[in-house]
């Protein structure tokens, strides 16, 4: 029997360990953590389970789902969410991407027919393919023109927290814009007959969530599942009492010390001087933990990525007050939210008999008031839920704060040249299989594990 190693307990690592014990490997799971689960946990908060952020998981095929099924103890709820998203001051209801039609008549002119030639250029060729040494803006020129890409630049600005001509375009895997809003419905559907426009062309699913997901997801009821009971940390808890059930070791609390090869199997040696010798090892902790692992220059790496620290506030709220939206994102620069949420709506017993609780999510800088005394702006940011619509009422009495100096990570333009040397040690270990740190959708991660772990011929 082949020995897997995985190291990283977050979602990837967790669906790495699962997928290698379909495969018929002794898989062992490390994880300097206390617990699985990364951000996929929840925090408990006088009778509430909050969770980190807004959490849901997407039903988008029918493989996918079955694993995560699998993973929640084989049941989940059912969930359509109700989502709205803001652009130049106006909510569109229905979908949780930037609604490009509501820019001023000239800007949102320009953007489609800069979207409409680019497209009308490629013809039937697929849209570009990311290569990571290019800038994001120039990536972003390329699939949408220019109008387009400066406009995205500035949608997204509060989720990059930096301009993307300073990216790789690798991030571009991170943001909610594979294809763009950028007409009415009925127009969309009209030019989305044409392959090349529907390759970038959004219609709203509003009326029917799995209108463009019914023919490789129906075997489940809804458009997304969530956990039965526990929020995040329910989903946690089972993924490891699963993992157990089926033989995966669970070593956690660990510090890895190195990672290099010895004879035909990846060696994994950790601080207090274990060692597991792999046949195949699965990294999903990202770059720059492996780059100390293989004894490169890990600073560099560090240095070539971009964290977003993000403040995030928890509102106790009567059940009557909050609102219709499941959540709501805001793509407005002078608004702070990026996106506020009711997870008590997806999970009732994350929340105490007839309560629910709010949570907005603020990315900001580590030296601005909004990270170093959060708990000061609570009233500011209360004022910027109920303007959104999911929530009602005065600021409630009891707040909880938090703060993560890395919400996101993005790569910054000169990230490859930063990882090259370690990009090179991994690659004379055939046994070593790294997963991308900046693909964290969590569909497209199961996606991703499954596509690496198809290329290891074990």
């Amino acid at each position: 029997m082949q020995h897997a190693v995985v190291v990283g307990a977050g979602l990837k690592g967790i669906v790495a360990a699962r997928r290698l014990v379909d495969r018929g490997c002794r898989v062992t799971l490390v994880d300097r953590a206390k617990r699985l689960g990364g951000v996929h946990s929840s925090i408990p908060w006088d009778g509430f389970s909050l969770d980190i952020g807004c959490h849901l998981f997407g039903n988008e095929d029918d493989a996918t789902t079955a694993l995560l099924l699998d993973l929640m103890g084989g049941e989940a709820r059912p969930i359509t969410p109700a989502v709205a998203s803001v652009l130049a001051g106006v909510r569109t209801d229905g979908i949780e991407y930037p609604d490009l039609t509501r820019l001023p008549d000239d800007r949102r002119g320009a953007v489609l027919a800069g979207v409409l030639e680019r497209a009308a250029e490629r013809g039937d060729a697929p849209v570009p393919g990311i290569d990571p040494t290019r800038s994001l803006a120039a990536h972003l020129v390329d699939l949408f023109g220019a109008s387009a890409a400066d406009v995205l630049g500035e949608v997204f600005a509060k989720m990059l927290q930096a301009p993307p001509g300073e990216l790789s375009a690798a991030a571009y895997s991170a943001l909610p814009a594979r294809r763009l809003k950028v007409t009415d419905d009925a127009t969309a559907a009209l030019l989305k007959q044409v392959p090349a426009f529907d390759a970038v062309i959004l219609r709203s699913n509003a009326d029917d969530p799995m209108r463009f997901l019914r023919d490789r997801a129906s075997g489940f009821e809804a458009r997304a599942l969530y956990p039965t009971t526990g929020g995040m940390g329910g989903f946690a808890a089972t993924a490891t009492a699963r993992l157990m059930e089926v033989g995966v070791e669970l070593t956690l609390e660990a510090e890895i010390a190195s990672l290099a090869l010895h004879g035909q199997t990846t060696r994994l040696t950790l601080a207090d001087g274990r060692t597991f010798d792999a046949d195949v090892l699965v990294w999903t902790s990202g770059w720059t933990p492996l780059a100390s692992a293989l004894g490169e220059d890990a600073a560099s790496v560090s240095a070539a990525i971009r964290p977003v620290p993000m403040a995030l506030f928890y509102f106790d709220i009567p059940a009557g007050a909050a609102g219709t939206y499941h959540w709501v994102h805001d793509f407005d620069n002078d608004h702070r939210v990026f996106r506020a949420s009711v997870p008590s709506l997806f999970g009732p017993d994350t929340a105490p008999d007839g309560r629910h609780y709010v949570c907005a999510e603020v990315p900001t800088a580590m030296d601005s008031a909004m990270f170093t005394d959060p708990a000061a702006q609570a009233e500011a940011i209360w004022a910027e839920v109920t303007a959104l619509g999911v929530a009602t009422g005065p600021l409630p009495e009891r707040v909880k704060t938090l703060t993560t100096p890395a919400s996101y990570r993005f790569p910054a333009r000169d990230f490859e040249t930063a990882v090259a040397p370690v990009r090179t040690r991994a690659a004379a270990m055939p046994g070593l299989l790294v997963a991308d740190e900046f693909n964290f959708g969590k569909s497209g991660s199961v996606r991703e594990i499954d596509q690496r772990l198809a290329g290891w011929e074990g």
